[in-house]
């Protein structure tokens, strides 16, 4: 078990996972609390520093998506990137979360993408007539840690060893010359001493072979392969910041899995806040 509060305000909602004590949002708080942008950005720092896993839930479900402009990017240790799948809504809200994750990299954020269930229902119901049931762990999320503790799991999150999938088991690996790293790892010294190349390849385990592997190198679809392998080299001579991640995708293009970035070098960000974000990179593409 892994403790942690789901803080839900009128604005967005969020989760300090691994809080080691009850955090204080209540809105009579004189900040405000959950309610206000300074009250937010508080409860959000002073979770962060007491070491808890700060995680955004679902910022594009409307009308539960993030409306909080000033929140600094720098306190968000994760985002759900992906919410229920069998709650209509959320298809688009994926996509825009997906792209919008793209900016939030481009920008220089290492920010991890996770997903949540986010089950309300019974195993038997459904959010649609004949649909497919609201499930516990659909999507999952799945992280690489040395053993199965809060605080290593917790840990592992951070640091962006994660991947989402509705079934798709991923294994990946950045070979750069003969040392092999994972999801979510660093590549820089590594590549600047062996030609910054890095031969990236995955393998699935499913129960089709009929997907699609998309391959997203700084926010664009750089390659893609059907079925359950797939291998691309990246060349980031220019020694730039750059990252890679991949979707696993069905032949019609529903989202079956993603994975978080392997990245090269760091970039300072020239904006700060969530809503600063959202204009730098078009917010009219994020508004329905």
């Amino acid at each position: 078990m892994i403790p942690g509060v789901e803080i839900t305000s009128t604005k967005g909602h969020w989760n300090a996972l691994g809080v080691k004590k009850w955090v204080d949002y209540r809105p009579n708080r004189k900040d405000g609390g959950l309610e206000t942008e300074q009250g937010i950005t508080n409860i959000l720092k002073e979770a962060n520093q007491s070491g808890a896993l700060c995680s955004m839930n679902h910022p594009f479900l409307v009308p539960w998506q993030w409306q909080m402009e000033h929140t600094p990017l720098s306190v968000i240790d994760s985002i759900e990137i992906w919410n229920d799948p069998t709650f209509r809504a959320n298809v688009q809200a994926t996509e825009k979360a997906l792209l919008f994750w793209s900016h939030i990299w481009n920008e220089g954020y290492t920010i991890t993408g996770i997903g949540g269930s986010d089950s309300h229902l019974l195993p038997d119901d459904s959010y649609e007539q004949d649909g497919e049931p609201s499930l516990i762990g659909d999507p999952g999320t799945y992280v690489w840690a040395g053993c199965l503790s809060a605080s290593v799991i917790l840990e592992n999150v951070k640091k962006g060893h994660v991947y989402v999938s509705r079934g798709p088991v991923i294994d990946f690996s950045a070979q750069v010359g003969e040392t092999y790293y994972k999801i979510g790892e660093e590549l820089t010294a590594a590549m600047d001493q062996n030609g910054n190349k890095a031969f990236c390849k995955i393998t699935l385990q499913y129960d089709t072979e009929d997907m699609m592997v998309h391959w997203i190198e700084d926010g664009k679809k750089v390659h893609e392969e059907r079925g359950l392998s797939s291998s691309y080299e990246v060349n980031w001579e220019d020694k730039s910041y750059h990252w890679l991640r991949i979707e696993i995708r069905s032949i019609d293009g529903n989202l079956l899995a993603f994975t978080n970035p392997v990245y090269y070098g760091r970039k300072e960000p020239a904006v700060q806040t969530w809503g600063e974000l959202m204009q730098h990179s078009g917010g009219s593409d994020f508004e329905d």
